[in-house]
């Protein structure tokens, strides 16, 4: 997150800001939904969920920023590593 601040250009917007921020933010709240849940260890299990997919955003978002031109590619591998882990049997 901080490298894609970093490497904005002067004056330019910080696409995907808002949304990681957010997913963040969520991210955080989910976590801290245990102290009041009636499952604990669901919402633990469910903030365990959210906490790599949060981190996965992000980093896409970086690198999208990072290699601008490649964005296409960061898409084909996220829907190829989609695909399989929906075709791999449980």
């Amino acid at each position: 997150m901080v490298v894609a601040i970093l490497l904005a250009p002067d004056g330019g917007r910080v696409y995907g800001l808002w949304p990681v921020g957010l997913l963040l933010a969520f991210t955080a709240l989910t976590a801290l939904s245990t102290i009041w849940s009636v499952a604990p260890d669901d919402s633990f299990r469910t903030r365990g969920a959210c906490s790599p997919t949060a981190v996965c955003f992000g980093a896409a978002v970086v690198l999208a920023r990072v290699a601008p031109g490649r964005w296409p590619a960061l898409l084909g591998g996220l829907t190829l590593a989609a695909v399989v882990v929906a075709v791999m049997p449980s």
